[in-house]
């Protein structure tokens, strides 16, 4: 199965790394020209496509017709539900994931269907976690 990947910098590589250890072939969509350098070095065995992820023609050299996943991790919620959306109703993607910048906005990924994680929940849960694992005093 391959996954596609839109995201830059350190998600883009944490990603990449978790998908080919899983012996998935990976995809990237990257914003600029410069991040699609850095992972087409990081990553020699993945296509890598310069272009925005909401441009049905850029998810097409991507291969998005022959991929089992997009996962859409830009810093905009509105660009990450256009691809999740345009991936998977115009495209049949059958798994779609993306982050949610703002909490708030979680609820319209999910009132549509596209799962999302918060990274600003994922860090206030784990704080809260090691908070309440250690001993506060005063």
């Amino acid at each position: 199965m391959s996954v596609i990947v839109i995201a830059n910098g350190e998600v883009a590589v944490r990603l990449g790394t978790a998908i080919e250890a899983q012996d998935k072939q990976v995809t990237f969509i990257a914003p600029t020209s410069h991040a699609a350098e850095e992972l087409a070095f990081a990553f020699p065995r993945a296509l890598v496509v310069h272009g925005d992820g909401r441009d049905p023609g850029v998810l097409r050299q991507a291969r998005v017709e022959a991929t089992g996943a997009v996962l859409s991790a830009t810093s905009d919620d509105a660009t990450n539900l256009s691809i999740s959306l345009l991936a998977r109703e115009a495209f049949s993607v059958p798994t779609v994931a993306a982050v949610v910048n703002h909490p708030h906005n979680t609820r319209t990924f999910e009132a549509l269907g596209i799962p999302a994680v918060s990274c600003t929940q994922i860090v206030a849960d784990a704080l809260m976690s090691t908070l309440a694992t250690r001993s506060v005093k005063g």
